[in-house]
């Protein structure tokens, strides 16, 4: 019986470990990739910063989130203009700074107080893009962003 325990412990742990394993930073080419994505979205358009900023004064909550909305546009920009040059190292960089900018506005979006709301295309980037790696956080940055950029044009 305690073999058995032992050997079942032992298998939970090593399931843990290769779950976390599997869960590597992202390469290079992936955050070019993902970047390159984000700027050929409508998210990335010229339409951003003019269009959000007029709307956004009328939901605090919106307004919170909007300076992590502008680290994740720069980050793509900064990604996209670097190119090829990029290094691992800023790879690596920029996809740490892209987990933490998505980790905050997971963080604003969830558990909205009344009378702020939060575009209902949010939920629909979370089931469709969840967790951090593999690219999730970047798709689900660029899928809210585009969301809110929509939202805010057809409350205009």
């Amino acid at each position: 019986m305690k073999k058995i325990i032992h050997s079942c412990f032992l298998m939970s742990n090593l399931l843990l470990i290769s779950r976390f394993a599997t869960a590597q930073a992202a390469t290079k080419q992936q955050v070019l990739d993902f970047a390159i994505e984000a700027k050929n979205t409508v998210a990335y358009s010229r339409y951003y910063p003019i269009q959000i900023r007029k709307q956004i004064d009328k939901n605090t909550q919106l307004k919170k989130m909007l300076p992590f909305f502008d680290q994740g546009y720069a980050i793509i920009k900064k990604v996209n203009e670097a190119g090829n040059d990029i290094t691992p190292a800023m790879a690596l960089k920029y996809d740490e700074e892209m987990k933490q900018v998505m980790t905050q506005i997971d963080k604003l979006s969830s558990g909205v107080p009344t009378g702020n709301k939060i575009p209902e295309c949010f939920r629909g980037c979370d089931d469709n893009y969840p967790g951090l790696g593999g690219g999730q956080g970047w798709k689900r940055f660029t899928c809210k962003m585009a969301c809110l950029i929509v939202e805010v044009s057809h409350n205009n």
